[in-house]
């Protein structure tokens, strides 16, 4: 009878199970239960690896109230990199990049936001003073502390990938920690004849390549060893923001951008 049988099936089953786990099978090569390491350490326990966990060690140097786990550094550094280059100001720029985090918070997120944007720059000192902990972590905060935490970041790391650039008779320098060691970025804006130029050069730590995005065209430069690479771009309109995209070979994570604003004079972003 059918019913007898699924029964008596799922009886066999569950004895397997149970003797399974009483008695692991073994390897041909084994002659006792062995533990093994997972074959990739770069996987986190819940199987989720940050796209950008390449360019992580340079946001874990912000001076925070509170450690931000790394997934949340990784989902703003990839939202920032989108909001850096807009028109926006900066306020309006940290609260797009952070409200995927808070998707029903944007009233709180505005206000909070203009208190965040008084808060003191990032120290660029060697030693720089952390602001004052919060003494709980991230997970523990409540809902308008982790907003503000958020925000913080936010606005740590646009200021980070917005780079206004002023015609100048030397290049102005950024610099990037990544798990590779420190990678270089040199831009010298330009606007003597024939046209205006913008030419970026950058020291990587290991291969990789470098592509700056203009309106007419893109241009790409790329080496399989660490050195140096340049990209130049021609007819530069100010006050328009350039695309500078940074990737390591041999790596599956998102590219470091930098959105490059050439200036005739200082304005605020």
């Amino acid at each position: 009878m059918p019913t007898v049988q699924d029964r008596f099936q799922a009886l066999i089953k569950r004895r397997l199970q149970v003797e399974i786990e009483r008695h692991p099978p073994l390897f041909p090569w084994e002659t006792e239960i062995s533990s093994y390491e997972p074959d990739f350490a770069d996987v986190a326990e819940n199987g989720w690896v940050p796209r950008s966990r390449v360019w992580m060690p340079e946001l874990k140097k912000f001076s925070l109230p509170a450690p931000i786990p790394e997934n949340v550094l990784s989902q703003l550094l990839d939202a920032c990199s989108e909001a850096a280059s807009s028109s926006l100001k900066l306020g309006a720029k940290m609260v797009n990049a952070v409200e995927s985090l808070f998707p029903e918070e944007s009233g709180a997120l505005n206000q909070l936001a203009g208190v965040v944007l008084m808060s003191p720059p990032r120290d660029s000192s060697p030693s720089p003073q952390r602001l004052p902990s919060i003494g709980i972590s991230y997970q523990e905060a409540a809902i308008e502390q982790k907003m503000t935490l958020a925000l913080l970041v936010a606005k740590e790391i646009i200021n980070s990938l917005s780079w206004p650039i002023l015609p100048t008779q030397t290049p102005t320098e950024r610099q990037w920690q990544t798990t590779a060691g420190v990678l270089r970025v040199r831009a010298h804006y330009q606007l003597q004849a024939p046209v205006p130029s913008l030419r970026v050069v950058a020291d990587f730590p290991q291969g990789g390549s470098l592509t700056l995005h203009a309106p007419e065209a893109s241009t790409v430069s790329q080496r399989s060893q660490p050195g140096q690479l340049s990209v130049e771009a021609f007819d530069i309109e100010p006050n328009q923001s350039y695309c500078l995209e940074i990737q390591f070979h041999d790596s599956q994570q998102e590219p470091l951008t930098f959105a490059i604003f050439p200036q005739v004079k200082v304005e605020r972003l």
